[in-house]
C-alpha cells in the first residue's frame, strides 16, 4: 500500500533528519544542514539529491539504505526525474544521465512493520511467503504473552503447530 499521505508529512516534520549532511565522516560541530536540491517519493523511499550525492531513505524506519557520492568528474548534478511508468529515476548531471531501476521495492518491508509490532501489516506484506508469515504470527504471539492476552498468544501458537503438522 503506498504511503504517499502519510509520507509526506512525515518527511515534513523530520527534514532535519533527512537533510543531515551527506558525508558521515564530518564531526558534528562542523556540521551543518544540508538540504536537497530535489527530491523523488516512491511507494517505501524517498531519494534526496544534494550536491555531491544522491541519498535513499526509508519512509518506515528512516534509514538511509543507499547513497552514491558523485565527483565532478562525473559531472554536477542538476535534476532528478521519477519514470512513474518505467519505474525508474532519473538523475541528470552536466555529462551524463544515470538510471536507477526500481525494483522488489518491498521486499523487506513487512521486516520493517514486524519491527514496529504493526502485525496486520507485517502479514499483508509477505508476499506469500509462509516462513515470513510463520515468522510474523510467531512474534504476534509473543507479543499476546507479553501484554498477558494469553488466549489470543495460544490460539496463534495453536494456529502456528498445527498447520506445520497438516
Amino acid at each position: 500500500t503506498p504511503l504517499y499521505s502519510s509520507a509526506a508529512s512525515d518527511v515534513y516534520k523530520r527534514q532535519d533528519e533527512l537533510c543531515a549532511p551527506p558525508t558521515p565522516t564530518t564531526h558534528k560541530s562542523d556540521q551543518k544542514m544540508v538540504y536537497p536540491k530535489n527530491l523523488v517519493l516512491t511507494d517505501y523511499h524517498i531519494l534526496l539529491l544534494f550536491n555531491d550525492c544522491i541519498r535513499a531513505v526509508s519512509i518506515l524506519n528512516y534509514e538511509t539504505i543507499y547513497e552514491e557520492q558523485f565527483t565532478l568528474q562525473q559531472g554536477k548534478l542538476l535534476d532528478l526525474v521519477k519514470d512513474s511508468i518505467s519505474n525508474s529515476v532519473y538523475l541528470y548531471t552536466t555529462k551524463a544521465i544515470y538510471r536507477y531501476k526500481i525494483t522488489q521495492e518491498d521486499r523487506n518491508v513487512w521486516r520493517l512493520y514486524l519491527d514496529k509490532e504493526e502485525f496486520h501489516l507485517a502479514l499483508s506484506h509477505c508476499q506469500e511467503n509462509p516462513a515470513f508469515k510463520d515468522i510474523v504470527l510467531t512474534k504476534q504471539a509473543e507479543v499476546y504473552y507479553k501484554n498477558k492476552e494469553y488466549v489470543k498468544g495460544e490460539y496463534l501458537f495453536f494456529f502456528l503447530c498445527c498447520k506445520n503438522k497438516i
